[in-house]
């Protein structure tokens, strides 16, 4: 029987093949944009997922799922580490993959709202890691962000490589340097911390994630509203750099048990990952190719759609911007195309405004 869930999963096109080992993995963040993705692709390649979310609200959203354990546990709190430990002591796991994030755009005090905040969650995580003593390693959702910021030029070479860190965002500065500061000093920490550690760590940098929400639950995201504002027209489509949330969640699981050629206690930075295309598509090619859908053009005002033809980055559009090879060679994974990405995720948007859960 095809439920509703089932039909959007086989619609999206997300086939992931059953793990030949099953792993304990502590999926922290696991009701956000990019938890749920992961969090499926672990249950659908076998693997026992203990969920941990922030609180019950959140929690219920996931118990739908029906195939993992859910608790709530703020690992920005005071007792954070402590609560986690405990968690994942319980699940006898294997792993801890980390998608949960401080993201705020507005705020009246950034250091108390956002930044250390933030960086509380990353000293919790070592320290629950620490104190466990069954984890092997902390998959942990870094971000682009970390990586420069757009002020910034590539340290080596013509583009951005995982040795590049965001030496400009300041932590008072204005929106979204806060947010920039934080995620490039909590990585930072976390690596300084993990240095001396038995267990080891590996970051993902994700561009700007995109691509069909698993839920409804996922429609307050920022990339979500985005989208839905370019398809009715609200504001002009951008030329970013798009990566899917399909892929960024592969890469997290690929990263439980990969093999980095160089261990991440001799070199600085080898488990660090960057996920994303290479380089931008034009704001009119995205617009072209939605246009081009007619089930699309059916059901949202696509004739009020616009692209903003006059942003010009740093690095011009279409030119090489980031270097993820290591990511295809360590992980296997290569990002698809951000037209591919925008399309699959405006078809999800539109199955849950008519009616899909």
């Amino acid at each position: 029987m095809i439920t509703p869930s089932t039909a959007l999963f086989l619609f999206v096109g997300s086939c992931y093949p059953l793990s030949i080992q099953s792993f304990s993995v502590v999926l922290v963040g696991a009701s956000g944009y990019l938890g749920q993705e992961i969090a499926h692709q672990l249950v659908v390649q076998g693997h026992r997922v203990t969920a941990v979310v922030r609180n019950d609200a959140r929690r219920e959203a996931l118990h739908a799922e029906g195939n993992f354990e859910v608790i709530s546990c703020d690992v920005a709190g005071e007792r954070g580490a402590y609560q986690l430990a405990k968690i994942c002591k319980d699940a006898q796991a294997n792993y801890i993959i980390n998608t949960a994030a401080i993201f705020k755009r507005y705020f009246e005090d950034s250091e108390a709202e956002l930044v250390l905040p933030t960086l509380r969650i990353a000293k919790n995580l070592i320290k629950a890691c620490r104190d466990c003593g069954t984890v092997e390693r902390l998959v942990h959702t870094s971000s682009m962000a970390a990586v420069r910021d757009a002020r910034q030029k590539p340290a080596f070479g013509k583009a951005y490589t995982t040795a590049d860190f965001n030496s400009l965002s300041r932590r008072d500065g204005s929106w979204p340097q806060p947010y920039q500061f934080s995620k490039a000093e909590s990585e930072r920490l976390i690596w300084a911390l993990t240095e001396k550690e038995q267990f080891d760590t590996i970051t993902i940098c994700p561009s700007m994630i995109f691509g069909p929400p698993r839920s409804r639950a996922s429609a307050s995201s920022v990339s979500v509203t985005d989208m839905t504002a370019w398809l009715c027209g609200e504001k002009k489509i951008e030329s970013r750099l798009i990566c899917d949330v399909r892929d960024v969640a592969t890469a997290h699981i690929k990263a439980l048990n990969a093999t980095v050629p160089c261990s991440t206690k001799d070199c600085d930075f080898a488990g660090r990952y960057i996920v994303s295309p290479e380089a931008r598509v034009a704001a009119s090619d995205i617009a072209n190719a939605l246009r081009a859908d007619s089930k699309l053009a059916a059901h949202f005002p696509l004739d009020l759609m616009t692209a903003d033809t006059t942003f010009s980055p740093a690095i011009p559009i279409g030119d090489r911007e980031l270097d993820a090879e290591k990511t295809s060679s360590d992980l296997g994974v290569v990002c698809r195309s951000p037209i591919v990405t925008a399309v699959d995720m405006a078809h999800a948007i539109m199955a849950f405004t008519q009616g899909s859960p």
